[in-house]
């Protein structure tokens, strides 16, 4: 605390000192907006973030190795293989021999997967619905670059 200055009540404004000119700072807080639905989310489907974007790749690439999803996702394989793991014990994923490549596994959603990630689907489209009414005509698509070339800077 500065000398002569009085500690903020609540009552008055916080000063951020540059916090919110952060892309960092700025992109940890609507993460933790969106993260804090998606416990609505979770309340009714029990899936986690990870979980569902696990599940989204594997219902459109079934077969998919969990190589690939490693390479995608940029996970190490100890991680991936936890949350492979507890989708097969939930009764969500099947793991099978890949026909073309014996050293690998084959990676599919189960019928109770597949029902469980329509009924997520359906809530996250909700959500991104959401978010779009915040956006003027043309900055999703924008927003969505910038995020992608962002997600790549640390590469």
């Amino acid at each position: 605390m500065a000398r002569g200055r009085k500690p903020p009540t609540q009552a008055d404004p916080v000063d951020f000192a540059g916090l919110r000119s952060y892309i960092g700072y700025m992109a940890r807080q609507a993460q933790t907006a969106v993260f804090r639905d998606f416990a609505r989310i979770t309340e009714e489907t029990g899936l986690t973030p990870g979980e569902f974007s696990l599940l989204t790749l594997i219902g459109a690439n079934p077969g998919i190795n969990q190589i690939t999803l490693v390479t995608l996702h940029n996970l190490d394989k100890s991680t991936l293989s936890l949350a492979i793991r507890d989708l097969m014990r939930k009764e969500l994923i099947e793991r099978k021999k890949d026909s073309r490549d014996g050293r690998y596994y084959a990676l599919r959603l189960t019928r109770q997967g597949a029902l469980l990630l329509e009924k997520a689907t359906l809530l996250v489209e909700e959500q991104e619905r959401k978010m779009d009414a915040t956006l003027k005509a043309g900055e999703r698509a924008q927003l969505l670059d910038m995020l992608r070339r962002l997600s790549k800077a640390f590469d």
